[in-house]
């Protein structure tokens, strides 16, 4: 196939531009004012439609003109993305540097390679888990929509490339990949939402609906003619086919389709929400309503008087760095503050997101994206996306330190995890034999996460002498005795351990661990009687030397107490003073112990997390103050240092008998 340098492009549709500005204030809004717009998120779905109708509309046309070129196609890619997202991320390394403990600044470093190579998507997947890190605290987090995005751009017009060549129509490759990426979509949302919202092939149907559109653009199907004609024989009864009323036809048609549109976009903000399971079918609201809009052209009702106003117009201009912008800013807030930022300082930060918007989109995007030297502008993009990536890999491998990775602020907070012996996957069912497996002397441990967040410190202080079997998991009891909602995780440990118990082992030491939660007898929490229960359950099943009952640790605001020790230049925003553990948990804590200290015994040992972390005054702190090590690794669960001080205790009233 011959190439050419010279793409052609669609012509310049300022209605687009007012899509993409309801599309990326539609998500602005919603990071900043939640409440105020709970469907906000669907204007990634918005972008996903028109970058498949745009990128699609592209390759289809030179194709058909023989003039398309993957080196041109690509290098237009390169100077549209890269600019912008360059500037965001060096910016977000930068504050990072100032900001950031340690496992936040190397997890910053994955996500940093992951926006230098479009992965974003996969990276936030692999972090999806039971302990990480919210959400709100990633400063990178909305890279996963540009990553499934870039994935299409690589991969679609690779395979349109050689479907055309080998004159296979597109239309038979699109409609299919259209409807299996859609059934994907549905499926995996049965299953699995985190996966399904991140994975490309479950996203790419949205990209796909543009494509179609734009296949059928191109082509000049004839459906929308006739459907007009349709529409006036049957509602406006008009029997004509004079061209003049084809046109209004036509005319009234696409008036439909855009209003039609419009409501559906206006509907899925309003309705849709983060409760729902999205993307699902849900995802089609804001497809079909931006197709339509498209499909409708600038000509119509909604696209020339709404879509092409001015403000809106310009918003679009500048909506790639105005999304890339608003969410590092307002993580950053989040992070500073410790928690949700006053409205104020929300409503100041949207504002200088639009100012760094425009301003990047005038002096960095548009000098890089257009005139010459283009060859020169990619070579240049490109170095500076490796550096960009190298220097997120030195930050993921600790080879560059934030400020706040000084050991005499504060040591490195870790994940308590599985001993590096047994899988991992413990939202799986799964159950785990580590230590000292030849040993005699043998340690059952079961429960929900508050029994899993010292099975690491247990392989370290007691793995060499003992056999430690795990049956634990995130959110489920696994004797039934008390249960959450069932889930598949649980219903499948529970089955593991139901066929343990009858292998009638015979453990020299219990341990069981859980978030307790009273139940109500005579309209009381009645811990003792909850306990009881446990240990009876114990005695019947196994006759061990040793139980050891853990009791749980109150909630905090995690991120509100680490403000207390954050080294940050802006240090005189934060309220260093603020009490912010709950007290309602605190109080939770201190009936379990008054409940249950008198069952103390020669072989029931009760450990109170309760005692590490608050003194006589309920004034607890997540920070160990000799070493200023994090004793929390999250809002209620032990780091691997913090897990040391219930083990310890284990360990040292097992020796002493």
């Amino acid at each position: 196939m011959e190439t050419n340098k010279n793409l052609t492009h669609p012509k310049y549709r300022s209605d687009i531009d007012g899509l993409r500005a309801i599309a990326v204030l539609s998500v602005v809004i919603y990071h900043a004012f939640p409440n105020f717009l709970k469907g906000g998120f669907i204007g990634v779905d918005i972008f996903f439609v028109i970058s498949g109708f745009l990128i699609s509309t592209i390759i289809f046309e030179n194709l058909n003109n023989s003039s398309f070129s993957f080196a041109t196609f690509y290098s237009r890619r390169i100077r549209r993305i890269f600019p912008a997202l360059i500037t965001v991320l060096i910016t977000a390394v930068i504050f990072g540097y100032y900001v950031l403990f340690s496992d936040e600044f190397k997890q910053l470093g994955r996500h940093i390679i992951g926006g230098a190579t479009f992965s974003s998507n996969f990276t936030l997947l692999k972090e999806s888990g039971y302990f990480d890190t919210a959400s709100e605290f990633k400063p990178l987090l909305h890279l996963w929509s540009l990553g499934i995005e870039e994935q299409f751009y690589i991969i679609f017009p690779l395979v349109c490339y050689f479907l055309y060549k080998y004159n296979v129509r597109l239309l038979l490759f699109i409609i299919p990949l259209t409807i299996i990426s859609y059934y994907l979509n549905i499926k995996g949302i049965k299953t699995d939402i985190t996966k399904t919202f991140y994975y490309p092939h479950t996203r790419f149907w949205e990209l796909l609906f543009g494509s179609l559109l734009a296949y059928f653009t191109i082509n000049k199907c004839q459906f929308i003619n006739s459907i007009g004609n349709f529409l006036d024989t049957i509602i406006f009864s008009n029997k004509e086919n004079s061209n003049s009323n084809n046109n209004n036809s036509k005319h009234r048609l696409l008036n439909l389709l855009s209003i039609l549109g419009f409501l559906l976009l206006v509907y899925g903000l309003i309705r849709i929400n983060s409760a729902l399971k999205f993307p699902g079918k849900w995802a089609l609201v804001p497809v079909i309503g931006s197709v339509l809009i498209i499909l409708s052209g600038k000509e119509s009702i909604i696209n020339k008087f709404i879509l092409s106003n001015k403000i809106l117009v310009w918003f679009g201009k500048i909506s790639f760095p105005l999304y890339l912008w608003h969410w590092v800013l307002l993580a950053y807030a989040r992070i500073i503050y410790g928690d949700i930022p006053p409205q104020s300082w929300r409503i100041s930060l949207v504002i200088a997101a639009i100012i760094l918007s425009y301003l990047t989109y005038k002096f960095i995007e548009s000098p890089l994206r257009f005139g010459g030297n283009n060859k020169k502008k990619v070579i240049f993009l490109c170095l500076m996306m490796i550096i960009i990536g190298g220097f997120g890999w030195s930050v993921k491998k600790q080879k560059i330190a934030s400020i706040n990775h000084q050991k005499n602020i504060i040591a490195e907070r870790i994940v308590p995890g599985f001993s590096k012996q047994c899988d991992s996957k413990w939202w799986e069912g799964n159950y785990c034999n580590f230590g000292n497996l030849k040993s005699n002397n043998n340690i059952l441990i079961f429960g929900d996460s508050h029994a899993h967040h010292i099975t690491e410190q247990l392989d370290i202080l007691l793995g060499n002498k003992y056999s430690i079997t795990t049956f634990t998991a995130p959110s489920c009891y696994v004797d039934k005795l008390v249960e959450y909602p069932p889930q598949k995780h649980c219903i499948l440990l529970n089955e593991k351990f139901n066929k343990f118990i009858v292998t009638k082992p015979n453990p020299d030491i219990v341990i069981i661990g859980q978030r307790w939660f009273g139940t109500d007898y005579n309209h009381e929490l009645n811990y003792h009687q909850l306990v009881l229960d446990k240990i009876d359950f114990i005695h019947k099943n196994f006759s061990p030397k040793h139980i050891f009952i853990l009791g749980s640790t109150p909630k905090v605001n995690f991120e509100c107490e680490k403000q207390k020790i954050r080294k940050i230049p802006f240090s005189f925003i934060v309220k260093k003073n603020q009490n912010c553990f709950d007290e309602i948990s605190i109080n939770e804590q201190l009936k379990f112990m008054e409940q249950t200290q008198s069952m103390q015994s020669k072989n029931i040992h009760f450990i109170y997390p309760y005692n590490f972390i608050c003194d006589a005054q309920k004034k607890c702190s997540i920070i160990d103050d000799k070493t200023g090590n994090f004793i929390y690794a999250d809002y209620d669960h032990f780091s691997l240092f913090g897990s040391k001080f219930v083990v310890d205790e284990i360990k040292k009233i097992i020796e002493s008998n």
